[in-house]
């Protein structure tokens, strides 16, 4: 009897840390009300040095709660338009979603979170099938130093 005590309370443990990790991992993404802009400053197949990273960012993303992601072009440091306006494919409206604390998925694909934290993050994304077979990209998102931005109205 004791021990199937100690069995429910560690699995209660379990389960109550293995959400507080989710919520942590929500939280350095999406940040408080109303969200957390991350502009990408590096994308490539090997893990990003200070000599490869863009200074002045040309996309970024908008991560909100509960699991909303919005993907921006800069037309400036201070105004952004929504991704989808220059292609047929779209971005928007867009979700993401937590993994096992260690993946965040979004526009229908894995990235595994090699680093995270309050104003940082690697991730990397390996294909498994297809054109790209065994291709491993990392991108790093630093968290914008402009936080207010203008979003710009598609034209088209």
């Amino acid at each position: 009897m004791k021990l199937y005590r100690i069995i429910i309370f560690m699995l209660l443990i379990t389960s109550v840390t293995a959400c507080k990790n989710t919520d942590t991992v929500e939280s350095r993404l999406a940040g408080s009300e109303p969200g957390k802009y991350w502009d990408l400053i590096y994308q490539g197949d090997s893990i990003p040095t200070k000599t490869l990273l863009n200074p002045d960012p040309e996309y970024c993303i908008f991560l909100k709660k509960p699991n909303k992601i919005v993907h921006y072009l800069y037309e400036d440091p201070f105004k952004v338009i929504d991704r989808g306006c220059f292609t047929d494919v779209k971005f928007n409206p867009d979700t993401f979603a937590i993994k096992n604390d260690s993946i965040v998925n979004f526009l229908g694909d894995d990235y595994h979170i090699k680093l995270l934290t309050d104003d940082s993050m690697i991730l990397k994304r390996c294909w498994t099938s297809g054109l790209h077979k065994g291709l491993c990209m990392f991108y790093m998102y630093k968290k914008s130093r402009i936080q207010d931005k203008k979003i710009v109205v598609c034209k088209y």
